[in-house]
């Protein structure tokens, strides 16, 4: 052992004399948490329900969730908001109220029953043919209904016979399908698998025409070969299906699997010299384990064997029943539950979210419960209040629900209106809490939502019917600590947030900077923290805890996440004796006090205006 890791070996061991050189890991040195994962909840069309997933966009959102669709609660909408803002990095949950279902697909597989018409010449005026309880005349010339025309010659009758059963809409021959199987011989197949085909009539009036029989035949009773179901629950799911046909490699089978939005999945060459029930056996575990060397599991369906004995037949097999559980969820839902397993809201602890927000969730009942979350994790919940609020209900909404904490941010209740080009709906309204949130996924910590822009929305409900917001109304929700979307910004005629505020009513905390720096740099340092549990506690130890604060804080203030005005030093670590006494030494705790000083938000900006005939200027600036 001449080459260690530092702490490895037990110098005071030794006893043979060697050298030993200790490899000392460098000093650790961490840069801070991310502050742009934005936490979703909301209902979906498909995908896992109250696992967070992580996606970086709305394509990546549908390829888990399904596309967005026009509801209220539908975290696809919030989605594309908030990317629109410059929101990258998501995490995302869904909600159902508990009577999603998954479509579902029964591959059976039995025989059709079937019959033939074969011409010996060509049909005179009034021959009949019957198939179920329709007759079929041919006519010299005129025909309507069911009648055929007499084509010049045996063949050009045929072929006029084929395409009018294959083209018509009576009940009963639409029954069968027809194809033309030989030169003169027209065969007609029952459309429905089993032995109800098998007393389907057939019958004929003519010299020149023959039947096989008085009825079709040859029908065989259904059993079910596999039992398809999609993976998640979801009306998606009825858009699925599954090709059954013959594969690459001779005697084997193939199963094509889609569903609009995704990769096709493609499982070729199963059950190579396997017959009956087995084979069906081998296609269910092709699509739940995968094909070795091929491909793997499916991510659209699950399959389950039966009992069928028979071989497949190239088909392709629907989806349906399939619902998304999303009519009837509640706030209660949408929060969800906080133990395991973690459902709504609670889902995303541990997802590391910095800001997250409920899909149009507007029910005052709600705010505790994300304020209360909001603290334990250390993120920033958004919040709407009602569409087509007014100021007076919004100014005793928070008073009256008992919310006053830095941790939330309210938004007056102006829905946005943007252009759902998925769902081909021009003016689509949604709570304004999305953008809200793409905008601080996309703003580093210290900024504040306050005159940034927002972008990709057609407006808001009030700017829609031109109506605008005097100076006094801003007043009233500035009192209410509620913000709002207008496009009557301080820089310019754009869609910004009006007041950048949370929900205290303690001004130096009442900014969207301060949860977000506060919480970056109390996550971050808790990552630095972390390091060191477990180490004994030593002047290098602390020394270098000391140093991972340090440039820590001196990395925020180089990026201008904490700073001063004057650009002097915006932090302070105390970490030694002075604060750590032999007695809690001993007790096993170690104390470091940090300071951090927040660059303020320009909010107020005074210019005062000296103009007129008798001014006069100087170089010496003004007092």
């Amino acid at each position: 052992m001449p080459i260690s890791q530092l702490g490895a070996v037990n110098v005071s061991a030794l006893s043979v004399p060697q050298p030993l050189v200790q490899i000392v890991p460098p000093q650790f040195l961490f840069g801070g948490v991310s502050t742009n994962v934005c936490g979703h909840v909301g209902t979906a069309t498909w995908g896992p329900v109250g696992v967070p997933q992580v996606f970086g966009g709305y394509p990546q959102f549908a390829q888990i969730f399904g596309p967005t669709i026009n509801r209220t609660g539908d975290m696809g909408s919030q989605v594309i908001l908030a990317s629109m803002q410059g929101a990258g990095y998501h995490a995302g949950v869904r909600v159902t109220d508990g009577t999603d279902v998954a479509a579902t697909s029964t591959v059976a597989t039995g025989a059709y029953a079937s019959g033939t018409i074969t011409f010996s010449g060509n049909p005179t005026a009034n021959d009949t043919f019957t198939i179920g309880t329709t007759t079929v005349t041919f006519k010299a010339s005129g025909a309507t209904g069911n009648q055929i025309n007499i084509g010049a010659s045996q063949s050009a009758t045929i072929a006029a016979t084929l395409a009018f059963l294959q083209a018509s809409a009576d009940a009963q021959l639409v029954q069968c399908s027809y194809a033309l199987t030989s030169a003169n011989v027209i065969t007609v197949t029952f459309k429905t698998f089993g032995t109800a085909g098998n007393s389907f009539p057939l019958a004929k009036v003519a010299t020149v025409l023959a039947v096989s029989g008085a009825t079709l035949s040859g029908g065989v009773a259904t059993a079910t070969g596999l039992t398809l179901t999609g993976k998640y629950t979801g009306a998606l799911g009825n858009s699925l299906k599954a090709i059954i046909s013959a594969g690459t490699q001779s005697g084997t089978w193939k199963l094509v699997a889609s569903l609009p939005g995704f990769l096709p999945e493609v499982y070729d060459n199963i059950g190579s010299g396997l017959t009956g029930n087995a084979l069906w056996v081998a296609i269910a575990a092709a699509i739940n384990s995968g094909l070795s060397g091929t491909r793997g599991p499916s991510n659209l369906l699950v399959a389950s064997a039966g009992a069928n004995t028979n071989a497949p037949i190239s088909a392709t097999y629907t989806f349906s029943s399939g619902t998304d559980g999303a009519s009837s969820v509640t706030t209660t839902m949408l929060l969800g539950q906080d133990s395991v397993p973690r459902t709504g809201m609670y889902a995303l602890r541990g997802a590391r979210v910095s800001q997250f927000a409920i899909a149009d969730l507007s029910d005052t009942a709600a705010l505790g419960a994300m304020v209360a979350f909001g603290l334990d994790i250390g993120a920033y919940p958004i919040w709407s209040s009602p569409s087509g609020d007014t100021i007076t209900n919004a100014s005793t909404t928070l008073n009256t629900a008992g919310v006053d904490s830095f941790t939330i941010k309210a938004v007056f209740g102006d829905w946005i209106v943007w252009a759902d080009t998925i769902n081909n709906i021009s003016q689509r309204v949604s709570a304004p809490a999305g953008v809200i949130l793409g905008k601080l996924g996309a703003l580093s910590p210290e900024q504040n939502t306050l005159n940034k822009p927002i972008n990709g929305i057609v407006g808001t409900q009030s700017s829609i019917l031109g109506k605008t917001y005097s100076y006094a109304d801003w007043q009233a929700l500035a009192a209410a600590r509620m913000d709002v979307i207008t496009n009557q910004s301080p820089g310019g005629n754009y869609f910004a947030a009006r007041l950048g505020i949370n929900t205290s009513s303690n001004p130096v905390i009442f900014g969207d900077e301060y949860p977000r720096v506060t919480y970056f740099l109390a996550k971050s340092i808790e990552v630095i923290a972390g390091q060191y549990i477990g180490k004994t506690q030593t002047p290098d130890e602390r020394r270098q805890a000391r140093v991972a604060l340090m440039e820590f804080l001196s990395l925020a203030q180089k990026n201008g996440i904490i700073g001063t005005a004057d650009g002097s030093q915006a932090y302070q670590v105390i970490l030694d004796g002075s604060n750590n006494s032999q007695a809690t030494t001993a007790l096993g705790y170690q104390y470091a006090y940090v300071k951090a000083i927040y660059l303020g938000i320009v909010r107020y900006f005074v210019v005062n205006l000296e103009g007129g005939a008798s001014v006069t200027i100087s170089n010496t600036p003004p007092v």
